[in-house]
């Protein structure tokens, strides 16, 4: 388990490599170099071949690549930790893509990890996903009667569309906490009551890195609104490169104040 710099995260694990693009949100998605980076290490055999040799241009090949080994030290290293650890499970890639049967070895394994929690310390889980369906087939095929408490599933919303798209979906997934995870925001996004009766958490931020585009500051606030309105923990990640007056001034410099406040917020 690796601790991590993400402000709603403590650590990150992971024990699949690969992915697709799914969206706009995929279009710098920092796990692609990292995953070409990893596999030149060679300190994990399980990214081989989930990235092209291109260095230049490295992108996705569609390739799967599961430790179920690896899968079994993570959740063992879970429920024997010594203090509470807020862990965002599956970074590198997608839990649920596409091209995984929920009866395969991947989410079966997965599935018997999850069945078995029983956490020495409070313990959560968090799994993001950008094909909520795949997770919502999982849950109802596995855990009918809903998650353990400790397993809290997101979907990200960049936009109106996804929003339209994937949370219709994720609401219906029974878990103890729901989330989304707008980040990057790429426009202002209306949530529906029915969808704020069902959602437990929004995060949002904009996008870092060196191609990362512009947020209008009102995108943000617009979300702050609605999950203050309807009583939702809301969560500013960061600005990313660019500020609250749209100048790109770098993460660092820009952080994570929104009109006077940081917004850290969790269930």
């Amino acid at each position: 388990m690796a601790q991590t710099a993400i402000e709603w995260a403590t650590h990150t694990m992971n024990h699949q490599a690969g992915c697709t693009k799914a969206s706009p949100a995929c279009k710098h998605c920092y796990a692609i170099p990292l995953s070409v980076r990893i596999k030149n290490m060679g300190q994990s055999s399980r990214y081989v071949g989930v990235t092209n040799e291109d260095l230049k241009n490295p992108k996705w090949t569609g390739v799967i690549n599961a430790d179920i080994s690896q899968l079994k030290k993570n959740f063992a290293e879970i429920k024997n930790a010594s203090k509470p650890r807020r862990t965002f499970y599956g970074s590198m890639t997608d839990l649920f893509h596409e091209s995984l049967d929920i009866h395969g070895v991947e989410l079966s394994s997965l599935a018997q990890e999850v069945a078995n929690l029983s956490c020495k310390t409070s313990q959560v889980i968090m799994i993001l996903t950008k094909r909520p369906a795949k997770l919502l087939e999982w849950q109802e095929h596995y855990f009918p009667q809903g998650l353990p408490s400790e397993m809290w599933v997101g979907a990200t919303v960049e936009d109106q569309q996804r929003a339209d798209e994937r949370l219709p979906i994720l609401t219906q997934v029974k878990a103890s906490v729901r989330f989304l995870s707008c980040e990057p925001l790429f426009e202002e996004v209306n949530l529906k009551d029915e969808w704020l009766q069902n959602i437990e958490w929004v995060i949002a931020g904009g996008e870092s890195g060196n191609k990362a585009r512009v947020a209008n500051p009102d995108w943000f606030r617009s979300l702050r609104d609605q999950s203050v309105s309807a009583g939702i923990p809301f969560h500013f990640k960061q600005w990313g490169e660019w500020d609250e007056n749209m100048t790109r001034i770098g993460k660092k410099k820009a952080g994570r104040v929104l009109d006077g406040r940081t917004w850290d917020e969790h269930p």
